[in-house]
């Protein structure tokens, strides 16, 4: 008597679910690199912000306020020096060239010289940049 050949086994079953179990791992993988390389991104600049900020020379008068930019890992020492960055502020702006930051490129000319200044003033390289969020000059 002839043996019956065996019948082929459906495997559908067991394709799904393992197709299934592989995109979930896949899914969580992804997922986790996802959040930490987020979590790894941090700023790498902070702010703090002064002002408003005036200040009278003889022939003219600011009004200003303004945001010190630092790399995130210096930004307790500028919140420690906040008096000393202030004064050197207001000590940068009395002594500008009027007729230069009236000229058009005078708003990135105060913000570079006030960079300088602050840098130099305070003997650091802290202060990446000084960006004016608010700024008045009116002459005496």
């Amino acid at each position: 008597m002839a043996k019956p050949s065996p019948k082929p086994r459906d495997n559908f079953l067991l394709y799904t679910v393992g197709g299934a179990l592989t995109l979930v791992f896949v899914g969580f993988v992804l997922g986790w690199l996802y959040f930490e390389r987020n979590a790894s991104l941090q700023p790498q600049v902070a702010y703090v912000s002064f002002g408003p900020l005036v200040v009278r020379a003889s022939s003219y008068s600011i009004r200003t306020s303004l945001a010190v930019q630092t790399s995130s890992a210096q930004e307790s020492w500028i919140e420690d020096n906040k008096q000393r960055l202030q004064y050197a502020v207001e000590a940068a702006l009395s002594n500008i060239d009027e007729q230069r930051v009236r000229q058009p490129d005078g708003v990135a000319y105060l913000q570079d010289t006030l960079r300088d200044r602050l840098n130099h003033d305070l003997s650091t390289g802290n202060v990446q940049d000084v960006l004016l969020t608010d700024f008045i000059i009116q002459s005496n």
